[in-house]
């Protein structure tokens, strides 16, 4: 065999050996938020490697080895009219037809995804997520009242029931309901016009009664100001009384006052009524009533003093 014959065929050896090599050698590229799993297909050891594989480039044999890639970041998932045509139908506890707009916010668990590929594998929204995500949120809507569900007044309660119940039969399966968004529950149009109507009758019912609140505040703001006038005209009339009671009693302390003024000098006059009595009793008390005589008969009268049985003198008042 010349050269060139034996450079041809070592050529083409080469290619089918590279050929071959390329066949069975397999590349996984997992990016950040995604995890591998390595499943070994052939050999006595066959089984699912219980630890992920991590961010990189990773290389296997095609013929004894698989790499599945999972993606555990978080996914919306939407049950309703307009995303999806997939609404949840339900019947409430009083008998009603209803439906409910969901969304669903799910991650994976990277430590627990190799339970979940080898219970059920990559096919596990189809066969896990979507039965669970139309039945239990049926479920814990069948268990209020249309008016409270139409009304909004129980959905945190159907939202946290919901993600509860959810994580529950998802949980060791490695994927988490972070969100249950309930986001719109309607029933039959004839009996929504009649919850409306209800509605709007106890809206009107609310507004009478906080009508009523304020004429009731409004008259308590009334007999308010009302008691504080009579209690300022009964504390003015208590101090006009006060007053009076003052002026009275300063009154009677100056009429005592002067009682007691006036008793002082008609005492002190009694005691000159007194002196002069001892006096007019004492030696020359027959002058000094000449003289008071002489002083009340008039100006005209001129009254002197001699010597009782003086020559030319005669006793008024006798011997």
């Amino acid at each position: 065999m010349s050269g060139n014959a034996r450079s041809i065929v070592l050529g083409s050896l080469v290619a089918i050996s590279l050929l071959i090599a390329v066949g069975f050698v397999g590349c996984a590229d997992i990016d950040p938020g995604e995890v591998g799993i390595r499943v070994i297909k052939l050999g006595a050891n066959r089984r699912v490697e219980p630890i992920p594989l991590q961010v990189g480039w990773h290389f296997y044999n095609r013929v004894s080895t698989d790499i599945v890639v999972y993606d555990t970041r978080m996914k919306e998932y939407h049950f309703t009219v307009v995303d999806s045509k997939e609404p949840v139908g339900f019947q409430t506890v009083d008998g009603q037809e209803g439906n409910a707009d969901f969304t669903f916010a799910i991650s994976l668990d990277p430590k627990k995804v190799f339970s979940l590929h080898s219970e059920i594998g990559p096919g596990y929204f189809d066969r896990l997520l979507r039965p669970a995500l139309r039945s239990l949120p049926r479920i814990e809507l069948g268990r209020f009242g249309a008016e409270r569900l139409y009304t909004g007044e129980v959905k945190e309660q159907v939202q946290e029931r919901t993600k509860q119940a959810l994580n529950k039969v998802f949980g060791t399966r490695g994927v988490e309901v972070q969100i249950a968004a309930l986001r719109r529950v309607w029933f039959d149009p004839a009996f929504t016009k009649k919850l409306e109507e209800k509605a709007v009758a106890l809206q009107q019912i609310e507004i009478n009664h906080r009508h009523a609140q304020a004429a009731v505040e409004q008259a308590k703001q009334v007999e308010a100001v009302a008691s504080g006038q009579k209690m300022a005209a009964i504390q003015a009339a208590e101090g006009e009384r006060q007053s009076q009671i003052l002026r009275a009693q300063g009154e009677s302390q100056k009429l005592k006052l002067q009682a007691e003024g006036q008793l002082a000098i008609a005492l002190a006059e009694a005691k000159g009524v007194e002196a002069k009595r001892a006096a007019l009793a004492g030696s020359g008390g027959k002058e000094l009533v000449s003289i008071e005589w002489a002083k009340n008969v008039g100006p005209n009268i001129r009254v002197g003093l001699m010597p009782t049985g003086a020559p030319g003198t005669v006793s008024i008042l006798g011997d």
